[in-house]
């Protein structure tokens, strides 16, 4: 069965970050909505978040506002697998450097 096995998972409102899996896990999908400050959403092979700085994401994406909101929506065929653990971050700065700002809500599917 397509899907199976799968967990859903949700953040709450105006978070920096959510972790969705553990080590040896797989993210499958991802949607995050953000507010009024348009960003980068990126996914770290980490277990929490790291502290703001350089960075080397698994994936990122920007993801603009209108001035009130916006959002990301993804799917990973084949899932993405985590080696140390799957952090979702939103990030005012960029792919390369971490500014994590408390605006996002993530979702996703996760075994």
């Amino acid at each position: 069965l397509a899907g199976a096995g799968l967990a859903s998972q949700a953040s709450a409102d105006s978070v920096s970050n959510f972790v969705f899996t553990a080590a040896n896990k797989q993210l499958s999908s991802m949607t995050v909505k953000i507010g009024a400050t348009s960003g980068y959403v990126m996914l770290l092979d980490a277990a929490v978040l790291p502290s703001n700085g350089a960075v080397t994401p698994k994936w990122c994406w920007r993801t603009l506002s209108d001035g009130t909101a916006g959002a990301v929506a993804v799917q990973w065929s084949p899932p993405l697998l985590a080696t140390t653990g799957l952090t979702a971050a939103f990030s005012t700065t960029g792919c390369d450097t971490l500014t994590a700002s408390a605006t996002a809500k993530f979702m996703g599917q996760a075994n």
